[in-house]
């Protein structure tokens, strides 16, 4: 057992000496080189995870601040005082009698007996969303909320708890050792002594009633069949096509995408725009420090003080950057983010290509590649089209003279996982045959005007941004 603790406590000092003793990357280093055995495992970059990597970023601020160096037992008991602050709340128990919720959580929720607490001065009605630095309409033009627009919510939300068989409302006579003051709602209903007129009430909630008294409409879960659609289609959509039609038909026909959440942060859309961008005017002159240092430039100004995240994104930067640098290398003449096109079924397929030269396409993926089964099937048809309108002269600058044997690669930039995947003329060719009748075969299915728009269900997340629009989880 002392050997053993010898052991990792000489693997820790050496890895803390490398790392010029910070504590955060020595930490991020064990994680990076050992993740796959980390026990329980968890996700890297969740919410929960960012808060874990938070404190442990402050307490190696402060190490570093007061010049202190620790040894393996010593970062132990520090990491272990430093999260012992941290409150992350578990799973709630659907089948606890007694349950404690905010505001949001009570939502649609009914319940036998409400209690409503904090009704002190300054608690309820909160204040709203005031801010002494941006005036009312300058607040307005950028889309936060107006001052009354959380005293209305609270407002409604009282209401409908209220509503509940039993109520009870309760207050604090002291906060932090402070003595408080009952809320002004109180104390009108105090002075009022609760005699109110109860007939108007009565009469507004009859009146409330029979404005709710509308004839049943049953939602239909039935797959949409719209008319005919003949529209150019972009070779990102037919994923949609093939693997949840639904939401081909919501994202192309309607139109519709779902909004990002102004309040949410950086996400891995973000981080593969920022790749894309960064790779699109990279050129054989780069070198991998180079490369890293453009990209090291763009998060800081995407992610601006959000230290913990950009150091993710470096490490990531770090491992990417060579296997991008080989890439580059091997196709000094390519042309990145050109536009395509092709006819198949009489319907005009486009596509904005990765990269291509005269001789091969590419496909940049900062998450995992197609399998090739997949590619193999024709299921997963973006680069093998692109091969197919590169043999055909579906690219401006290659018209005059297309390369009838393509071949196709994948530059995968995955966590722990960067290289590139190569077909040779023969597998792309393959590949090109498979997509090719794959999506010929459903524009020829579709375009008879008598096939929905089925929705299927999938576990791949890329495939599920309409499940809320769809109702999936009312589905059978």
């Amino acid at each position: 057992m002392l050997r053993l603790h010898y052991v990792l406590d000489n693997f820790f000092e050496k890895l803390y000496q490398l790392s010029r003793f910070d504590l955060f990357n020595t930490i991020s280093e064990i994680v990076e080189k050992y993740y796959d055995n980390l026990s329980p495992v968890f996700v890297i970059d969740d919410s929960v995870s960012n808060q874990v990597w938070g404190q442990i970023k402050n307490l190696s601020d402060l190490l570093k601040y007061q010049n202190i160096r620790v040894n393996l037992t010593d970062a132990r008991a520090f990491i272990a005082d430093s999260l012992s602050s941290m409150r992350i709340r578990g799973v709630m128990n659907d089948a606890a009698p007694v349950v404690v919720l905010g505001t949001i959580e009570s939502r649609m929720q009914t319940a036998d007996v409400v209690i409503l607490t904090g009704l002190n001065e300054g608690m309820f009605p909160a204040k709203g969303y005031e801010n002494p630095w941006l005036p009312r309409n300058i607040s307005e033009k950028i889309g936060l909320p107006s001052p009354n627009h959380k005293v209305s919510l609270m407002a409604l939300d009282f209401m409908n708890l209220s509503c509940a068989p039993e109520v009870y409302w309760l207050r604090s006579s002291v906060s932090g050792g402070v003595q408080t003051q009952e809320s002004r709602f109180l104390s009108r209903i105090m002075v009022a002594h609760g005699d109110y007129d109860t007939g108007v009430a009565n009469d507004i909630l009859a009146a409330v009633r029979g404005r709710d008294d509308v004839p049943e409409n049953p939602l239909s879960y039935d797959d949409p069949l719209p008319p005919v659609d003949w529209s150019d289609v972009y070779v990102t959509s037919l994923e949609l096509l093939i693997h949840n039609p639904y939401a081909f038909y919501v994202r192309h026909i309607l139109r519709l995408n779902p909004e990002k959440d102004y309040w949410a942060g950086v996400d891995a859309r973000d981080f593969g725009n920022l790749v894309h961008d960064v790779l699109e005017h990279a050129n054989v002159g780069y070198t991998a420090e180079t490369l890293v240092q453009e990209m090291d430039v763009r998060a800081r100004e995407l992610l601006e003080n959000n230290n913990l995240v950009f150091n993710l994104w470096h490490q990531r930067f770090v491992e990417i950057a060579p296997v991008a640098i080989e890439m580059i290398n091997q196709t000094p003449d390519a042309v990145a983010e050109v536009e395509g096109s092709i006819k198949i079924a009489g319907r005009t397929v486009r596509a904005r290509a990765d990269r291509i030269w005269r001789e091969g396409v590419l496909d940049i993926k900062t998450g995992a590649a197609p399998s090739r089964n997949q590619i193999k099937e024709g299921n997963m048809p973006q680069l093998p089209l692109e091969a197919l309108m590169l043999k055909n002269g579906g690219f401006a600058m290659y018209r005059a003279v297309p390369c009838q044997t393509p071949v196709m690669r994948f530059l995968q930039l995955r966590a722990h996982d960067a290289r590139i995947i190569e077909y040779d003329d023969a597998e792309t060719a393959d590949a090109i045959r498979a997509a090719h009748e794959n999506v010929e075969k459903l524009f020829n299915m579709y375009a008879s005007g008598t096939v929905a728009y089925k929705y299927l269900q999938t576990s791949d997340q890329k495939y599920k941004a309409y499940d809320d629009f769809a109702r999936a989880d009312e589905r059978d």
